[in-house]
């Protein structure tokens, strides 16, 4: 269909049209394209909009694929052939030779004969039909609610999207220069260590898969993220290779079979390269972290841990090279992201500019239900580092950060029943477990000891092993091997008996039903071989599903009650509201009072406000601001 004003009008009378149901597959880019690029008014429709992908996700939600290709001929038999036929005719005219001749134009579906593309688009339609006629009568029987949520926070993931939030440009050229001055001297440090570096290039071999040494290559310019030259690095410094990266579980998404994937190189992971450095290394790395110290900080106090413990040179080159990866994801994937996807940009008076970032926020891709965030993530931006510099409110307005406390672990407690940390969940549940693994008073608990219960208590809400679980306490700079991670994972279940008994009953019900079924209604399909994942699957599930439900509350409440204030984004278990300074005493207690659950679980599901009057990295607590929240 052309876009012409008669077929936009067309396209509006269908959302006018309170007898129609409209069906769609993946409806929210649908949605968002109508909205944004075509101008149709979707918030106030009349029509009754349907989506089968999030049909199909609420009802198997760790299927291996919702794609129309294939859901539909799985569950209506239809054939791919006037499918994939298209697809086809592309491939065929899209070779290198041919691109080059047409001097490098690509052929699109534009392109394609009209009987091609006519027989693609009604398989897409009558696909979509049959699958929603399929489909809608096991969701009403099943999880009436969980996809009613669903359906409803497409369009406030459109809404949010569109809406976009604002980013201080200058501040992010500031800090992109400011990196690139201290990888500069990363690297000078670097280069004066291991120059000159020689190492046997290799190739793989054809025919028997294996490596074969192809040349000797001398560098005059060391490259810390080269797999090549690392190895050779470490060797020229006298650092015996130890720890090589192995296999990993994955399903296969063709087969649905589980399968060993990868392994067997040299590894300098974050868990490896602490591992090669002494103790006193390992706690500047984790504190560093956890405290986000500047790039500067951090290369100041290895240099002083090295001379003040007498330690060889050669320690410093794990963790420089950690600090240079991490330096270049700030560079790559933030600031040079805010920099090039920012539109609508202006300039203040002070001569800064600022622009608009409009993520995507996709509420059906992770298995668990949870959001996830993409081009560019914003739910991935360090916690403490420089890049939450540069999210800034919109002018005459404060953004309102307000988060679920603790909210995966109060499923946790919900879930296993356990009235110790019930009682523990409003003050220090990590002290408390800390204090029962290793049998001390608080007052005796150590900020090491704290961190190692904390960690286990997550990792076996997650299903890891004590395998796992040494390598995530040792990337953390608190270095733990398998055999100590085995005794506090026993100490913990031996004072926590309720979560075993909880995890065998998950894993019961997974061997009985095929399924898994969490308090929203959302069923997930686990595969044995996978079924440690059943209780991260609840309690990050239940989470997820709680903020959506919250999110669909709020953004109705809103717009009913006429406020200007706004829902801009989630991050993980936190609603952003943008609000105007005149309405936040109305508004910003009303929405913790949506967002709670005090009554409904074993213990209370409690939300904390934090505000961001200047920029995301300076939270501030209501009663800085003169907003008193009842307890």
């Amino acid at each position: 269909m052309r876009v012409t004003p008669e077929n936009l009008a067309w396209l509006q009378s269908l959302f006018d049209d309170p007898s129609l149901t409209l069906v769609f597959h993946n409806a929210k880019f649908d949605l968002e394209m109508l909205y944004w690029s075509h101008g149709i008014d979707i918030f106030n429709s009349k029509a009754k909009v349907e989506c089968t992908l999030i049909l199909h996700k609420v009802l198997f939600s760790t299927a291996l694929s919702h794609s129309l290709e294939y859901i539909g001929p799985k569950y209506t038999g239809r054939s791919e052939v006037d499918k994939v036929e298209i697809t086809q005719w592309l491939k065929e005219r899209n070779t290198k030779r041919l691109i080059r001749e047409r001097g490098g134009k690509k052929l699109g579906f534009d392109d394609a004969p009209d009987d091609l593309v006519r027989r693609r688009v009604l398989w897409d339609v009558e696909t979509t039909i049959l699958l929603y006629g399929f489909l809608r009568p096991k969701v009403s029987n099943v999880c009436p609610d969980l996809y009613e949520t669903e359906r409803q926070l497409m369009y406030v993931c459109v809404d949010i999207e569109c809406r976009g939030v604002v980013v201080d440009l200058t501040k992010a050229r500031e800090l992109k220069e400011k990196a690139l001055g201290e990888l500069k001297r990363i690297k000078r440090m670097l280069n004066e260590m291991v120059l000159p570096l020689a190492y046997v290039k290799d190739r793989k071999d054809r025919k028997t898969g294996e490596k074969v040494p192809t040349e000797i290559v001398i560098e005059d310019d060391f490259n810390p993220n080269s797999p090549d030259q690392l190895p050779a690095a470490f060797r020229k410094l006298g650092i015996e290779l130890k720890y090589k990266s192995k296999p990993k579980k994955k399903k296969n998404k063709k087969t649905g079979r589980v399968e060993m994937m990868g392994g067997g190189n040299w590894s300098f992971d974050e868990y490896s390269m602490v591992r090669y450095v002494s103790k006193q290394l390992a706690a500047v790395i984790r504190e560093s972290g956890e405290d986000g110290w500047p790039a500067h900080k951090f290369i100041d106090e290895v240099i002083r841990i090295v001379k003040a413990e007498k330690l060889k040179e050669r320690e410093l080159l794990p963790p420089l090279v950690l600090q240079y990866r991490q330096l270049s994801k700030m560079v790559s994937t933030y600031y040079d992201t805010f920099l090039e996807k920012a539109v609508d940009r202006w300039t203040a008076p002070s001569g800064r500019e600022y622009g608009v970032l409009h993520c995507r926020f996709n509420q059906s891709a992770a298995d668990t239900g949870r959001f996830s965030s993409s081009d560019p993530n914003l739910q991935n931006q360090p916690r403490l580092l420089g890049p939450r510099e540069c999210f800034v409110p919109r002018r005459g307005r404060w953004n309102w950060h307000l988060d679920y406390s603790q909210v995966e672990m109060r499923f946790f407690c919900h879930f296993a029943e356990d009235k110790g940390m019930a009682k523990a969940i409003d003050d220090d549940v990590h002290l408390y477990v800390a204090t029962k693994i290793y049998k001390k008073p608080k007052d005796q608990v150590t900020k090491e000891q704290r961190k190692r219960a904390k960690s286990t208590g997550f990792g076996i809400l997650y299903g890891s092993g004590p395998a796992k679980q040494a390598e995530t306490l040792t990337s953390k700079g608190l270095p733990t091997t398998k055999l100590e991670a085995s005794v506090i994972v026993a100490a913990y279940h031996r004072e926590f008996p309720s979560v075993r008994r909880l995890t065998n009953r998950l894993k019961s019900e997974l061997l009985r039903n095929g399924y898994i079924v969490n308090p929203f209604g959302r069923r997930y399909h686990i595969d044995k071989s996978f079924s440690y994942k059943g209780l991260n699957y609840m309690c990050q599930g239940s989470s997820a599903d709680l903020i959506k439900r919250a999110m669909v509350d709020v953004w109705n409440w809103l717009r009913k009650m006429g406020y200007k204030a706004r829902l801009i984004m989630t991050v993980h278990d936190e609603l952003v509201i943008e609000c105007p300074r005149n309405e936040m005493k109305k508004v910003i207690p009303q929405v913790m009072k949506m967002m709670e659950r005090k009554k409904e679980y074993f213990v209370p599901i409690i939300a904390e406000a934090e505000v961001v009057r200047k920029r995301w990295s300076e939270k501030e607590s209501p009663e800085d601001v003169g907003l008193k929240l009842a307890a």
